[in-house]
């Protein structure tokens, strides 16, 4: 029978702020390739697509309809910093936005590039510096 460690209170501290699913884990080439806030949005955009083909839901092009409240509400982006980062996605040919009203409620449906993402990050040669201690 093998012995456990103790949790200390450290770790205790610091699952109750990870959470089981309060987080978010992102490719640190991503937030180098795109920036912090579209490393965070695009995670998120892909984290439901996964979920969602994990399902064998249908998943038009590589898109998942997101409303901008959610992102709003989950992340803190305001619609003016989500356009913004949108625009950047887009013009570095990994995002497409196409902005649907339904005569009730507007949304968008995110469409991500996959092999283009795939590529851009595989083009990142430098590695990131080690910690430092």
């Amino acid at each position: 029978m093998e012995k456990r460690k103790r949790k200390t209170e450290d770790q205790i501290l610091i699952r109750s702020i990870l959470g089981i699913d309060k987080f978010l884990m992102l490719n640190l080439k991503l937030v180098k390739l795109v920036g912090l806030n579209e490393a965070v949005v695009l995670t998120y955009i892909l984290d439901k697509i996964e979920h969602t083909l994990s399902w064998d839901k249908y998943v038009i092009d590589n898109g998942i309809i997101v409303f901008r409240k959610d992102i709003e509400g989950r992340f803190g982006l305001s619609d003016y910093q989500q356009r913004k980062l949108e625009r950047n996605l887009t013009d570095i040919g990994i995002l497409n936005v196409i902005p649907t009203f339904d005569g009730l409620n507007t949304y968008n449906l995110y469409v991500i590039h996959l092999e283009a993402l795939v590529s851009k990050l595989n083009e990142l040669t430098t590695e990131l510096p080690p910690l430092k201690n």
